[in-house]
């Protein structure tokens, strides 16, 4: 057990705390600028295109709220009145979008993800439902569709060149 707080003195004393400081400091900002980007840009853009949908109000109510009996039309009213609830649509929001983003950003060294790289993921991950496909069940894709993160990515990658923020 000395050895741990042997070995953790060393760690600190080397500056490697400074850096983990840093390192959780830019994830935590990446993660709120990444969040943002699903929940503010994408999203809202996919559901547009696919009919007036709100993905942050799909759940599955798993008990009504001791505050007020359902139905409830939104996630807000369920969780305003303590229904205990599995929130799907948040969950589409995360998987859909994230991965694609950051892979094209990261494979062309992106300096930072813009307007324009928004836009074309939100585009991509909308044309991958062809109009033959598109129907109440099937409005965006399967989570672990494999061709979301590739889709995504390329079109990010292309608008990060094509507005001057690749860095490769």
């Amino acid at each position: 057990m000395p050895n741990i707080f042997k070995d953790l003195k060393e760690f600190a004393m080397r500056g490697n705390v400074v850096d983990l400081a840093v390192g959780f400091t830019v994830g935590a900002a990446f993660t709120t600028i990444a969040r943002s980007l699903v929940d503010d840009i994408i999203m809202p853009i996919v559901g547009l295109i696919v009919g007036e949908v709100e993905f942050r109000d799909l759940f599955w109510l798993l008990k009504a709220g001791p505050n007020q009996p359902p139905p409830y039309t939104t996630l807000a009213d369920a969780q305003a009145a303590g229904a205990v609830t599995v929130n799907y649509g948040i969950f589409i929001n995360n998987v859909l979008a994230f991965p694609g983003v950051f892979r094209g950003a990261f494979d062309v060294r992106a300096s930072r993800i813009n307007r324009e790289m928004k836009l074309a993921a939100a585009y991509a991950l909308a044309g991958l439902i062809s109009p033959e496909e598109l129907s109440a069940e099937r409005i965006i894709p399967e989570a672990f569709d494999p061709r979301v993160g590739k889709a995504v990515a390329k079109a990010v990658a292309l608008a990060a060149r094509a507005s001057g923020v690749a860095r490769k």
